[in-house]
């Protein structure tokens, strides 16, 4: 058994090592750019999408917290015919509950204000890591590697956009050089 542990530590390592070299090649390869800007550009995704998330936790409690003082004071609400002082106490505390209501909503704005900064600065950083990957800023003063890296990456994003445009148009009933009313354009090239 120990044997079959000691082989399985063993392909794990030398897994390990061939996904290490992998994103090591990928690191210096032209066609994916720095492993700083993926890695910034995916925590950026993942950071708005927390922050989304947390907005609406926000709101699912601001609603409930307002619905709660809402029914606590209609519990409180006097019946027909009730004293002038029930009436007074009734007021008071609908003045006290609309206050606690307007202080809940922007107790919430201020939370609201802080994750959307939080996401905004996510964003930011994530659309300069874009920039940075059709800038070939990974390569910067690199001369001829940086202008092949910046070639090289947006030619991958046009190839990419016209194999997608072709398998839609096979998928529509064209080919690549017709569209499905056989209209004579190249797929992923508009108005070719």
């Amino acid at each position: 058994m120990s044997f079959l542990s000691g082989m399985g530590g063993a392909a794990k390592r030398g897994l390990n090592r061939v996904t290490a070299s992998w994103l090591d090649a990928a690191d210096q390869s032209i066609f994916f750019g720095a492993r700083s800007g993926r890695e910034t550009l995916v925590g950026g995704v993942q950071t708005a999408k927390d922050m989304m998330k947390m907005r609406k936790l926000s709101a699912e409690k601001m609603n409930t917290e307002i619905e709660s003082l809402k029914t606590s004071l209609e519990a409180h609400r006097p019946k027909a015919g009730a004293s002038d002082e029930a009436l007074k106490e009734f007021a008071e505390r609908e003045a006290i509950t609309k206050q606690k209501i307007k202080d809940e909503r922007a107790k919430h704005r201020e939370v609201w204000g802080i994750i959307g900064g939080a996401g905004m600065d996510a964003s930011v950083d994530s659309a300069k890591a874009i920039g940075g990957y059709f800038a070939g800023a990974d390569r910067a003063g690199q001369g001829w590697g940086r202008t092949r890296a910046v070639a090289t990456r947006a030619g991958m994003v046009a190839g990419t956009g016209m194999a997608v445009g072709t398998g839609m148009r096979y998928a529509s009933g064209g080919s690549f050089t017709e569209n499905r009313k056989g209209e004579r354009d190249i797929a992923g090239i508009p108005f070719v």
